[in-house]
């Protein structure tokens, strides 16, 4: 098997490889830890996109969320951390969550 590379670690600092943990042996705990509990399996890019959809409901500027998630482009960044409100209050009004006056 060939060396694992920068690329190839979860919050990896350059040059610090003693504490560096590989995507894999992350994505492997968290299928063990969704089975445990008794959820679908999701995968850390999930949590990822989870995150920045939540940062950019609070307001969070999408130029600090490009610098959180490392993109290069910030039109990557666009598309990770869109939200669609609209779909949403529809879906929220079909199951009765929100009064017609309160959407």
């Amino acid at each position: 098997m060939p060396a694992l590379q920068d690329q190839d670690y979860f919050f990896h600092r350059p040059g610090n490889t003693k504490t560096a943990v590989s995507k894999a042996t992350l994505s492997r705990q968290l299928y063990r830890l969704c089975d445990k509990v008794g959820i679908k399996r999701i995968s850390w890019h999930k949590i990822r996109h989870s995150r920045a959809t939540h940062l950019r409901q609070d307001d969070v500027k999408v130029e600090n969320i490009q610098a959180l998630l490392r993109h290069k482009s910030l039109a990557t960044t666009m598309r990770y951390a869109s939200t669609d409100t609209e779909k949403l209050r529809e879906k929220l009004r079909g199951k009765g969550e929100f009064g017609d006056e309160s959407v």
